[in-house]
């Protein structure tokens, strides 16, 4: 059903970040040398590389925007042939007209409706805004990492880390619910 699959998805994005948490609680209690060595380096596979969230959260708002982006294209599109099929109107009687002048704004209305509905633009600034926050994380762990003493600087960015991806993923349960969206 759809909400048992927006419950294990939920779920699997938990025990994406269930070693980061684990860390992060060591780190709490006992941040040794190891411990906060171990925490870094599970902060760099989930932010860092081809597979990290940094890179996810890229692809995911350009991704987005290009579809807004050829959206709008198809929308300017649809307004140049409807323009020339009504002035064709004009001086023809072609029954074909009917398409630049009705049938093709018709479709670009309801892309537009749709990405609207999804909220295409949302989505990719919310990607963007995420990526950035995580890249500047990410910039912040190199910092620390040069330091002689970072225990308590490291985790407080693997808090924060954590603290944005469960949001994100929060948000995602939320919306998925809203909208109804089911599994492709």
């Amino acid at each position: 059903t759809h909400k048992e699959w927006i419950r294990l998805r939920a779920l699997a994005e938990q025990l994406r970040y269930q070693p980061l948490s684990r860390l992060i609680e060591q780190a709490n209690e006992t941040p040794t040398d190891e411990v906060i060595s171990s925490l870094e380096s599970e902060l760099e596979r989930i932010l860092d590389g081809k597979n990290g969230q940094i890179a996810y959260h890229v692809a995911k708002a350009h991704q987005y925007h290009a579809v807004e982006h050829f959206s709008d294209v198809l929308l300017w599109l649809s307004v140049v042939l409807a323009l020339i099929g009504a002035v064709g109107h004009l001086f023809f009687d072609w029954s074909w007209w009917i398409f630049l002048t009705a049938f093709g704004p018709a479709a670009v209305g309801g892309i537009h409706g749709i990405n609207g509905f999804l909220g295409i633009n949302t989505l990719a600034e919310e990607h963007e805004t995420t990526g950035q926050l995580l890249a500047k994380d990410l910039s912040d762990l190199r910092v620390l990492q040069t330091q002689p003493v970072r225990a308590e600087g490291v985790l407080a960015l693997a808090k924060n880390v954590l603290g944005i991806v469960t949001s994100r993923d929060i948000r995602w349960k939320e919306s998925a619910e809203k909208l109804g969206l089911r599994p492709a």
